[in-house]
């Protein structure tokens, strides 16, 4: 679109409507009288005099420059026609509006009211600032630029705003670490990453006793550098509610998220991966007591890729995660901590720990020496380990399947014996499931297996460990409870006439019975002193007696007969 030309000329006319010839335009700076130049041209590089002197038609060639003018115009004697001020030309115009709405005052000029009943008017500015972008601080994001400075600077500006990564950009960082401050909220889509590119000092991401600290929705990449120290891509020292939720922490070296001392943390829907396997020390996610108690947290619905889970701390969650392929302690590992207790592990899926690590341990599943603590409905198979290693006292293991574990060596749900403080006595197993799908030819060597004879005051009930390599269990401890599962069976029953002192006997199919195994029998009708009584007579079979101690014959009508049997401590029928 063409743009409106200024007048080619200006015109003037005295009170009679001719020509103004002769007449003189003065021309000042606005509001004074200063003279200031005007121009022959649009190039301002030649002045017009001061004042101009209109040629034989009234007319004159005036170019201005940026600032504001004051014109007055005079007869050719000197007489006042007009005065005008405040003269602003297109430049100067143009000028004035982008000074305006570049500076703040622009915005804070302009209303804004959201939707919605009971909305107040606010500032147009106001609301621009609900967030901080990095990108306001100088972040480019195009993964060439390195942005830690511009990413830091924004941090110590939020004050208490959300920060926000603009989607689909990269920030590179490092080596120097960003310093998190209170009340401080870190956001973006999902897609926004941040990229590790040099070695960091502590963690990149590091909160000193700070407090009320979000990270949503970002991609923090760890590039697989090597730090050579105990550090994270997010770390808390001595730090209270902390949320970290539906981020991805990929490539980590050492840990991926890091607490010492921390309390009231939510980790929740997170990916947590290392490119691979390690047998050295390495954590997805890590909970350390080292400086102070860590206690009343969430550990939710991770999933954790080529790492595992650490903690020390209590009253706690370790829930609904899924960890795959570690080459580190355990999937999930609880320390030997007079700290450590009172957790709740339940409904993690862990699998695929390979190998042995460098403190000489087979990777398990779950290794457990929290005291107090509730092990339940997990899912445990595939470990070079035992599937749960039990080493707490005092805890309820229960409703757990476990199989195909000790690929290295080692049994399904093991009593641990580490010292007089740190062992499982007191702890009750209850409907766990433990097996080999390959039998005697597997590699799980017992379903339930106890370390020392030291051990005390286990109970063992309705638990199914049948289907091991060695053995169902290995029971060393003198003082274990043992109440096998119970099957039961039921059929109908027409008692013959039996005779003073005399009896009957017949079988009765009961599969999964074995020799040994405790059989109880009753009968639906009043029995009118004929004892019932059964033994195990083979595998899946029952020999059940019926015995007249009196001294006439009884002949009773037909009924049910009910035939239960149990499963004994020993191992052979477990």
């Amino acid at each position: 679109m063409a743009n409106l030309s200024p007048p080619p000329k200006l015109q003037f006319f005295d009170a009679n409507g001719v020509p103004l010839v002769g007449g003189k335009l003065y021309s000042y700076a606005a509001g004074t009288t200063t003279p200031l130049a005007t121009y022959t041209s649009s190039a301002e590089t030649t002045f017009n005099t001061n004042p101009i002197l209109l040629n034989s038609r009234g007319e004159a060639e005036v170019w201005l420059g940026t600032p504001q003018y004051k014109f007055k115009l005079t007869t050719a004697a000197d007489v006042e026609i007009w005065t005008v001020d405040n003269i602003t030309s297109w430049s100067g115009l143009e000028a004035s509006i982008k000074s305006y709405f570049a500076a703040s005052a622009g915005s804070s000029r302009v209303g804004f009211i959201q939707a919605g009943v009971g909305a107040v008017a606010r500032t147009a500015q106001d609301k621009m600032r609900d967030t901080v972008s990095v990108v306001d601080y100088g972040a480019v994001g195009d993964g060439i630029a390195n942005d830690t400075a511009a990413i830091q600077a924004a941090i110590n500006a939020a004050n208490g705003r959300a920060i926000w990564f603009k989607p689909g950009a990269t920030y590179n960082v490092g080596p120097t670490n960003l310093n998190l401050l209170s009340n401080t909220s870190l956001v973006s889509d999902g897609s926004a990453t941040i990229k590790l590119t040099a070695i960091h000092t502590l963690d990149l991401f590091r909160g000193a006793s700070i407090s009320n600290v979000i990270f949503d929705g970002l991609i923090i990449d760890g590039s697989s550098i090597s730090i050579g120290a105990n550090f994270g891509l997010i770390g808390f020292f001595q730090s209270s509610n902390i949320v970290i939720r539906n981020c991805r922490l990929i490539n980590i070296d050492r840990f991926g998220l890091a607490f010492n001392a921390c309390s009231g943390f939510r980790v929740y829907d997170n990916y947590i991966a290392r490119a691979a396997k390690a047998a050295t020390q390495n954590q997805a996610i890590l909970v350390s007591t080292a400086s102070g108690a860590s206690s009343d947290n969430f550990i939710e619905r991770n999933i954790c890729e080529n790492s595992a889970i650490n903690v020390s701390m209590s009253r706690s969650f370790i829930r609904g995660n899924i960890v795959n392929g570690f080459g580190f302690g355990a999937g999930i590992t609880t320390e030997q901590d007079p700290a450590c207790n009172l957790l709740t592990i339940d409904g993690n899926f862990v699998t695929g720990g390979t190998g042995t690590d460098v403190n000489v341990y087979n990777c398990g599943g779950i290794e457990n020496w929290a005291a107090f603590s509730t092990i339940q409905n997990n899912v445990v198979w595939g470990n070079a380990g035992a599937g749960i290693d039990q080493g707490g006292k005092d805890n309820t293991v229960k409703g757990n399947l476990v199989y195909n574990n000790g690929v290295i060596g080692g049994p399904g749900i093991s009593g641990r014996y580490g010292t007089a403080t740190y062992n499982s006595s007191g702890s009750v197993y209850s409907g766990n499931r433990a097996f080999d799908t390959g039998g005697a030819g597997g590699t799980q060597t017992y379903g339930y297996q106890e370390e020392s004879s030291s051990l005390t005051y286990i109970v063992l009930s309705g638990n199914h460990f049948n289907g091991n390599k060695t053995a169902p269990a290995l029971i060393l401890s003198s003082s274990t409870a043992y109440s096998g599962p119970q099957w039961s069976v039921s059929e109908t029953y027409d008692p013959p006439n039996i005779g003073a002192l005399g009896f009957a006997q017949f079988d009765v199919t009961a599969p999964g019975a074995r020799l040994g195994d405790l059989v109880q029998v009753s009968f639906s009708l009043d029995v009118q002193s004929l004892v019932f009584s059964g033994a195990v007579s083979g595998t899946n079979a029952i020999r059940v007696t019926v015995f007249n101690p009196t001294g006439s014959a009884v002949n009773l009508a037909s009924g049910t007969l009910m035939v239960t049997y149990e499963k004994t401590k020993s191992a052979a029928n477990v």
